[in-house]
């Protein structure tokens, strides 16, 4: 649904870095690729909690992204464990 999309899109963004971090796992949660898909640019967040909640909500949710890739580039070692 729209309205669900554009909720996450909004938590997602929120300036809170605890919001941040609570959305992308309530949206890996949610385990649709449709919505899980709003996940990827949170893998670029600057709170390295965030990054990691939203690399195992991926996961979590189904969406196909090249998170190899990603880790590659990712510094923090707690984030290329997920």
């Amino acid at each position: 649904r729209r309205a669900d999309i554009a909720f996450w899109q909004e938590a997602l963004a929120a300036p809170d870095t605890q919001v941040r971090r609570l959305a992308a796992r309530a949206v890996g949660r949610l385990e649709r690729g449709d919505v899980g898909a709003l996940l990827v640019p949170a893998l670029a967040d600057p709170v390295v909690a965030v990054r990691r909640e939203a690399a195992w909500a991926i996961g979590q949710s189904r969406v196909t992204h090249d998170l190899v890739g990603a880790a590659v580039a990712e510094r923090a070692p707690v984030v290329r464990a997920m």
